[in-house]
């Protein structure tokens, strides 16, 4: 668990995300945790913390100290995600499931959980591409739908023509929005960056998130701020993590000398056994010492005779079948046999479920051959008081939604996607907000 913000953001103004395409009747519909990374750096750098904010995120030699996820949207009390593509969209059905792209967090539950979905209670948004409940009172409303709207450009200074062109945007029904999460590394972080997190917040919501802000777009309510500790704080679930990623418990040691009354006892019952009627040959059956092979008792041994003395018949090399040990021998240690472990089954894999934009670390060990994922391309333009408008280089990343296979939790990294001769480094933040899911193919 860490601790963690879960913001809610109320639009005010409609919003603008650019679309992949770049067209300007276009929009994109989640609002990616690389430029809520950059919206918030800007937000930094006016409060005077930009470099102490790098410092702790994109500069930071470990793991970062801040971390955020993208923006899903919310209707109400109920929060949608970008499903586990592992999981979604359901095998069987009459439903158009593949059109919906985010899924209330009651669905997630149940995909998780292996239930099946009703599907005359939902119904699939081809505007806001949501998964929709239908009650007896009908369809719930779409937090937010895509509009169009016009502008003109005025040429002041020449002839006074005019250039008209429209926009793409989405415009948010009332008592919905977009939440995020922010994750801290530690309790220490938050009591550090918490407040420095929130008045960033504060001022993007006057000034505006995404494009469109010299038109007033982009703007929210102040920023409804939750706390607790992720992944609880946004699905109370309590999604367990995997056995894969847990530590099998070491084989015992079976080799000579290393035997003791635990691992020798412990997992055999007890045994009773008949006396023995006729003397035995002593050179067939050799005293306790010999059966160690002149190991020295352990202080386990030596405290637990009684459990020493039960156990099940040991033969010996070169005796009859029968009792290793005859009634007159001294109670000892049963050696268990002396053998090779068996190997350890491999680990079923890990599966991590992404709600953030993810660019692999060096050290992150992700089984690529595995796996349900999606490759964005992103790209953009520097904002910058250095110099403004240049494009940046293009990164290829992981996209929200995509279940990753891995050998534990995948952290990340934060690329410099600065273009050549730029004056400072820009940061494209890559770093990975996921829970474990169990893995399964449907």
């Amino acid at each position: 668990m860490f601790p963690a913000y879960l913001v809610r953001l109320r639009p005010v103004t409609p919003w603008r995300t650019g679309s992949d395409s770049g067209e300007r009747d276009r929009t994109e519909v989640i609002y990616h945790s690389d430029a809520l990374f950059s919206a918030v750096s800007w937000a930094m750098q006016r409060l005077g913390r930009l470099d102490e904010w790098l410092g702790a995120t994109a500069g930071a030699p470990d793991e970062p100290r801040v971390r955020l996820s993208s923006c899903f949207p919310f209707s109400a009390g109920t929060l949608y995600f970008a499903p586990p593509r592992h999981l979604w969209p359901p095998a069987a059905g009459r439903q158009r499931w593949k059109g919906a792209r985010f899924v209330p967090r009651v669905i997630v539950e149940r995909l998780i959980a292996g239930k099946g979905i009703e599907e005359e209670r939902w119904r699939v948004d081809a505007s806001s591409q949501c998964l929709l409940a239908v009650d007896r009172r009908g369809v719930a409303p779409a937090p937010f739908r895509i509009a169009v709207r016009g502008a003109a450009a005025i040429d002041r200074l020449g002839s006074g023509s005019i250039a008209s062109h429209s926009s793409a945007c989405l415009e948010f029904a009332p008592d919905a929005g977009l939440w995020f999460v922010v994750v801290f590394s530690s309790p220490d972080a938050r009591a550090e960056w918490g407040s420095t997190v929130t008045a960033a917040l504060r001022l993007l919501a006057d000034s505006g998130f995404g494009g469109g802000r010299s038109r007033g777009w982009g703007r929210a309510e102040v920023p409804e701020i939750e706390e607790g500790e992720f992944p609880a704080i946004v699905l109370p679930l309590g999604v367990s993590v995997p056995a894969a990623s847990q530590q099998p418990a070491p084989a015992p040691d079976l080799t000579a000398g290393s035997v003791t009354a635990e691992t020798a006892v412990a997992p055999e019952p007890e045994i009773a056994t008949e006396p023995q009627p006729e003397p035995v040959d002593e050179m067939a059956a050799p005293d306790a010492e010999t059966a160690v092979s002149g190991a020295e008792p352990t202080a386990q041994d030596a405290g637990q005779p009684e459990a020493a003395a039960s156990g099940p018949e040991v033969e010996t090399a070169g005796s009859e079948p029968g009792p290793g040990l005859t009634a007159a021998s001294e109670p000892a240690a049963v050696v268990a046999p002396l053998m090779t472990p068996a190997p350890m089954p491999p680990a079923p894999p890990a599966a991590f479920w992404l709600l953030s934009l993810y660019s692999p670390a060096a050290a992150d060990m992700v089984d690529w051959e595995q796996g349900s994922y999606s490759i964005l391309e992103r790209s953009g333009r520097v904002e910058s008081s250095a110099g403004s408008g240049s494009l940046k280089q293009t990164a290829r990343m992981v996209a929200e939604g995509s279940v990753v296979i891995a050998s534990g939790d995948p952290r990340g990294v934060a690329s410099n996607v600065a273009p050549e001769g730029h004056p400072h480094p820009v940061y494209r933040a890559g770093y990975a907000i996921s829970i474990p899911v169990p893995w399964r193919v449907v």
